[in-house]
């Protein structure tokens, strides 16, 4: 692994520190009126990269050099392209199983997840994460002569107003949010490996502990999918879920069907608290006479529930009558 720079003024070259060492090996190299320093390491791997990263930041900070080669920068690339590789892969997968497994005629912008191998990572992205009725809203809003613009904080507070409904979100929800909110530095650090960006040890770090991260929570969400009893454990959910809203919808109906009732005893309640100082008795057997019909009538609906009851009851002995019978006559 060697680090390679072009150098023209040998006072440049005097001023770089000799990081020559039992493992470093450091040679000057004069190509006619210009300069090469190499500095390099024997082996590929993480540990002389970063070893030679360290010294790479030191002599760019310090002198006025041309990076004719980075091979640190060139092993972190190598490694971490596997990461990236198998992020898209596992991205592509992700989403064709979410789709599959949607309501399409519900769902805005399925026009754009269609042969996802042919489009690059930006493009997939800007399908994901980005909606198009959003940004549209924002220029309008922008663009409005009458906008007060008054203040940042007012801006922000205002753009974050206006509803956002991106395609990710109605895919997957509330899942992988640092990718669905961070989407634009992953796509950065994409193309820094895969454009052979120079980077530096740290940011190798950062970008192969982010890759890592998003490829352990895509592996997760798969794996959902694929679960029976993942999909068990959603199947009940949303069984509970709308077994919850019928009861509260019964709720509703019985409260509304007992309201009347309970108006009534509040009537006659109070005609009761005003007999000490009226014998006109009119009002309340008017509101009793009401009350009666009320009472008669849930007896009726109730009767003839208890009646589909016995029916289905005598249906049942009738049945077992006949089985006794036939076994007899066996």
């Amino acid at each position: 692994m060697i680090q390679e720079y072009l150098i023209k003024d040998e006072v440049v070259l005097r001023s770089i520190k000799d990081y020559s060492s039992e493992k470093i090996s450091q040679v000057v190299t004069k190509i006619e009126s210009a300069l090469v320093l190499s500095i390099s390491m024997t082996g590929e791997n993480e540990d002389n990269a970063k070893t030679l990263s360290l010294i790479h930041d030191e002599i760019i900070a310090e002198n006025k050099v041309i990076v004719l080669n980075n091979g640190c920068s060139e092993r972190f690339n190598k490694m971490l392209f596997p990461l990236i590789n198998e992020f898209e892969r596992k991205l592509r997968k992700l989403i064709y199983l979410a789709v599959v497994l949607s309501e399409p005629d519900q769902i805005k912008g399925m026009e754009n997840i269609e042969n996802l191998e042919e489009k690059d990572l930006g493009e997939i992205f800007e399908a994901l994460f980005t909606d198009p009725d959003f940004i549209k809203s924002l220029k309008t809003f922008i663009n409005s002569k009458s906008t007060p613009l008054s203040s940042k904080k007012w801006l922000i507070n205002t753009i974050g107003s206006f509803e956002e409904k991106t395609l990710w979100s109605q895919l997957i929800g509330n899942r992988l949010i640092e990718l669905s909110e961070n989407f634009v530095e992953v796509k950065d650090a994409r193309n820094d490996v895969m454009h052979a960006h120079d980077i530096t040890f740290m940011r190798f770090k950062e970008i192969k502990e982010m890759y890592k991260k998003n490829n352990g929570e895509l592996d997760q969400l798969i794996k959902e999918f694929y679960d029976p009893k993942q999909q068990s454990n959603i199947q009940v959910k949303d069984f509970n879920v709308r077994l919850a809203e019928v009861m509260k919808q019964l709720a509703n109906e019985l409260s509304s069907a007992v309201r009347p009732l309970n108006s009534q005893f509040e009537d006659i309640a109070k005609s009761f608290s005003q007999l000490g100082s009226s014998l006109i008795l009119s009002d309340f057997k008017d509101q009793l006479s009401q009350l009666s019909d009320s009472l008669r009538h849930l007896a009726q609906i109730s009767e003839q529930t208890d009646l589909g009851s016995e029916d289905n009851d005598t249906i049942e002995r009738n049945d077992e009558a006949e089985d006794q019978e036939t076994e007899e006559e066996n």
